[in-house]
């Protein structure tokens, strides 16, 4: 699936007639309800209709025609292919695309982007260290300074006191 990327996971169904809602990972959602097929782990889905609710999607398929199906596929990722996504302004990238970046201060190895946390004011990222420690690093202008998607590599700078034992 390397030319897929993870857009959400599926909430659950919704209604009685298959639909199902997921929880996009999108700062823009509306961009999400032109594509027409998705993929998931039970294969393509082909997309009928698709109606923001809330903070979720819900998406009606040609595969999914009763509530009971829909409900068995709740915490299923969903995936689209990385050639219908939306180009993004510069500076503003697929969280998909930040998972897996190596991340670096001044050229030390500090780990690697386990997860992003959608906080509202501003992303986390969750980053994997070596010895299985994690830090959770906002993902501020002050504080990542410089990201390549391409190399697959941040360049960031702790702010003082965020890692346990650091002098404030």
């Amino acid at each position: 699936m390397e030319d897929m990327m993870e857009i959400g996971i599926i909430a659950g169904g919704h209604g009685l007639r298959g639909e199902i809602k997921f929880y996009p990972y999108s700062d823009n959602p509306q961009n999400l309800l032109e594509v027409r097929n998705f993929h998931c782990e039970k294969g393509l889905l082909k997309i009928l209709t698709s109606k923001i609710n809330g903070r979720f999607i819900v998406i009606k398929t040609s595969a999914v025609n009763d509530r009971e199906t829909a409900d068995s596929m709740k915490g299923l990722k969903l995936y689209m292919r990385r050639q219908e996504a939306k180009p993004l302004k510069e500076g503003v990238y697929y969280i998909s695309d930040i998972i897996g970046c190596a991340v670096f201060e001044e050229e030390e190895p500090i780990g690697i982007v386990d997860d992003v946390m959608r906080t509202g004011s501003n992303d986390v990222y969750a980053i994997k260290k070596e010895d299985g420690s994690e830090i959770l690093l906002p993902a501020l202008k002050d504080v990542i300074l410089k990201v390549d998607i391409e190399g697959k590599r941040i360049d960031i700078r702790i702010p003082e006191g965020l890692v346990d034992g650091e002098e404030v």
